[in-house]
């Protein structure tokens, strides 16, 4: 059973997801979504993970969600994160799991609360090039009639570099619709605005970089697992930009064994 809540940090609230083991805990796994995506991204693999007997705690990064809006800058939301995760209740420092801009936050993280994290995974580790920025998807402008916007999302994500034909489902596709739509427009900033390779050898935590044959960020998340002080990496066969959605199984398996 996945069940929702909010903790209250600083300056607003934080909408979280949670799935929790039958018996006693064999560690925590706290995930970070995508831009502009929500705990929602998460459903299919937390049962999974409790199955496994792991708690699995997926929020609303502050200004997604229904989480509060805050300062567009890693370092802000990274600090109500470190906020929110002793109000989460997890049974020891987590494995943190982060997708794209997600990885961002969990990086942030693991540098300026180490602390708090036992071990990193990253799905696509956000270093964008130009060819990558233009899938960045818009914030919507509610002044325009035409929602020129909300029609480039829905079109690019139904598009996935390196793979020709691909359609995402159209229920995943319409709840990242909606997603976006809920997201603060100033978080269309966050992904254009990261510099997350000065962070890299700055994190000494372990780090399992994962990417698969359709994922967006493939090269960059290959060539970075290199630099980590104590990084490998996990490649999951088809996995893309939805490995969530779409190989749920083979993602959990992967976090678990790494944990």
């Amino acid at each position: 059973m996945i069940r929702k809540g909010y903790v209250s940090v600083s300056d607003g609230q934080i909408h979280y997801r949670r799935a929790d083991p039958e018996g006693n805990s064999l560690g925590s796994f706290l995930l970070l979504h995508q831009h502009p995506s929500s705990s929602k991204m998460w459903e299919p693999v937390m049962p999974l993970l409790a199955s496994r007997g792991y708690q699995a705690v997926a929020i609303d990064i502050p200004g997604y969600g229904e989480s509060f809006h805050c300062e567009v800058s890693l370092e802000t939301i990274a600090r109500y994160v470190f906020e929110a995760i002793p109000l989460l209740t997890l049974s020891e420092p987590s494995i943190v799991v982060g997708h794209h801009i997600g990885a961002a936050v969990a990086m942030q993280l693991a540098v300026d609360f180490p602390e708090s994290v036992k071990k990193l995974a990253l799905w696509g580790v956000p270093i964008l090039d130009e060819s990558v920025k233009k899938f960045v998807p818009e914030a919507p402008d509610f002044e325009d009639e035409d929602l020129k916007a909300v029609i480039k999302f829905w079109k690019i994500r139904n598009k996935v570099p390196g793979k020709p034909g691909y359609k995402m489902p159209p229920h995943a596709r319409a709840s990242r619709l909606l997603e976006m739509l809920q997201s603060n427009p100033r978080a269309r900033e966050l992904p254009l605005l990261l510099k997350v390779e000065s962070l890299v050898d700055r994190i000494t935590q372990p780090t399992l970089c994962m990417c698969g044959d359709h994922e967006l960020l493939k090269d960059a998340t290959i060539k970075t697992s290199k630099e980590f002080r104590n990084g490998e990496l996990c490649f999951i066969q088809d996995g893309g930009m939805d490995v969530q959605i779409e190989l749920p199984e083979e993602f959990a398996s992967a976090l678990v064994g790494f944990a």
